[in-house]
């Protein structure tokens, strides 16, 4: 009888873009307290397999899947305080290397940006046109000032009979 053989070339799927649920820009609590990072496994994963988590372009994570991830089609990590060095830019992709050590094609990448600084104080530079709101300006009170980009400025104004609040996102 004639055995032949077919020989395996497949080389892995990659996985999906991982996801967090923090972000896009990661804050100081939500890096002190660790946030998960989730990777969806490619459909021809297998326990036993081995997943690289890349942080640019340093491996971050080696692991072996378990049967456990494999059937929940995910592989979830916590990024923790430490792990990811200065303030800046963070990307993450993963990576499935198989039982015969077959390489996949890196995911997509996630994008995050990490930044546990707080932000300088605003500086109010002039209220209305000479630092006295009359009675004709009370109605709308033109503020400059300059603050942080994507920060949010709390305004609260107090007369004799009330106080005024606004918040403004500076972008």
């Amino acid at each position: 009888t004639n055995r032949g053989f077919i020989k395996d070339t497949h080389i892995p799927l990659a996985p999906l873009a991982p996801t967090a649920e923090a972000g896009p820009i990661i804050n100081n609590q939500e890096y002190t307290s660790g946030f998960i990072v989730e990777v969806s496994l490619p459909s021809d994963a297998l326990p036993n397999h081995i997943i690289k988590i890349y942080l640019g372009e340093t491996e971050f994570i080696s692991d072996r899947l378990t049967a456990q991830q494999i059937s929940s089609g995910k592989y979830i990590f916590v990024v923790g305080i430490g792990t990811l060095g200065a303030d800046g830019v963070k990307t993450f992709r993963a990576r499935i290397i198989d039982h015969l050590d077959r390489i996949s094609p890196l995911s997509d990448v996630l994008i995050l940006t990490l930044d546990t600084q707080a932000p300088t104080s605003p500086v109010i530079s002039s209220v209305a046109a000479d630092n006295k709101i009359n009675a004709l300006e009370k109605q709308q009170v033109v503020i400059n000032g300059t603050s942080e980009m994507n920060s949010v400025v709390k305004i609260s104004l107090t007369d004799q009979i009330s106080t005024k609040s606004a918040s403004v996102k500076l972008i």
